[in-house]
């Protein structure tokens, strides 16, 4: 699986982290055990030259985490509520003005690799440019290590901030690029979070668009109600677009599926249960309910590659 910084999205890729999977099963009372490691693509890493994989990514931001109201790290006494977000907000014109100049760097190395095509290789010229190359990249290299921990620090403090003074423009353009970023890769259980808390503060009829994307990531996470509510509002400030209203159509659709599968799953369950896989990984235990009734033939056919071995690594 793919691990997200939305910093290395910004910066022009996705980072990679390698992934470890480990863990067992059962079925009829014999235990099957799961053994699997798995190391994600080179190019995995965030697309800057010269730069390691991202050294402080792990996975996307857990938002439900960041903004619980009752779990917001306390202030220090020592510090007032406003200096916390002057203090949030600096840092947040430091990374700006860092990425600015990254950007600047980027542009110096292809203007420099260029150059590098039309002379000589192995020339006394090209090897100049050659070592101005890896200089420039080096560069890169510290700023985005220093972006990232500055990135994470702040991030530590967003959800105080925003409880603190939503309508402040940093923490406001703060909020909405880890919006924007959760919806671009996919991670719909954080924005449709990010989305409740620009609702909460009416960012969203500031800005029509902002519905449409609150939309998708209700429907993406089965909150079908407040999607079918957010397409409406998207729909009279004419900020709806073909994509959405796919989405918008088939609410219907997928209120009933979902009532369908969830009487299935009772019947199952009353059954008798199911044959189960736990996965024991890095981040915490997963546990796979393996529907039998509904695939078995795809259900038996993992259920022997467990046994043989087939995820233990080999």
């Amino acid at each position: 699986r793919w691990t997200v910084c939305v910093l290395c999205i910004l910066m022009g890729g996705l980072s990679s982290v390698p992934a470890q999977n480990v863990g067992s099963g059962h079925e009829n009372g014999e235990m099957h055990t799961v053994r699997k490691i798995e190391t994600l693509s080179e190019n995995g890493g965030f697309l800057i030259p010269g730069a390691e994989e991202c050294p402080f990514c792990a996975v996307f931001p857990d938002m439900e985490k960041i903004f619980a109201k009752d779990a917001l790290p306390d202030i220090p006494p020592n510090i007032q509520p406003r200096q916390l977000v002057d203090a949030f907000c600096k840092t947040c014109g430091v990374i700006d003005e860092m990425l600015t100049e990254m950007e600047v760097f980027s542009a110096e190395i292809r203007a420099r690799e260029t150059r590098l095509s039309e002379l000589t290789a192995g020339s006394p010229e090209a090897e100049a440019v050659r070592a101005e190359v890896a200089q420039i990249r080096q560069k890169m290299t510290q700023y985005a290590q220093q972006v990232h921990l500055l990135y994470h620090q702040t991030l530590e403090w967003i959800g105080v901030v925003w409880s603190l003074e939503p309508e402040r423009p940093e923490v406001l353009r703060y909020i909405l690029f880890l919006f924007s970023s959760a919806v671009d890769s996919d991670q719909y259980e954080s924005a449709y979070i990010l989305s409740r808390e620009l609702m909460a503060q009416k960012v969203c009829e500031r800005e029509p668009f902002l519905y449409e994307m609150a939309g998708i990531s209700a429907f993406m996470v089965g909150k079908f109600d407040v999607a079918r509510l957010c397409f409406e509002e998207a729909q009279k400030r004419d900020a709806q677009t073909a994509s959405s209203k796919v989405c918008q159509e088939l609410i219907p659709y997928y209120v009933q599926a979902w009532k369908t599968e969830q009487t299935i799953r009772q019947q199952e369950l009353a059954n008798g249960e199911l044959p189960r896989v736990i996965i024991e990984t890095t981040k915490g235990t997963v546990e796979i309910e393996l529907f039998e009734n509904s695939a078995p033939n795809t259900v038996a056919a993992f259920l022997q590659l467990v046994k043989d071995g087939a995820y233990d690594g080999k």
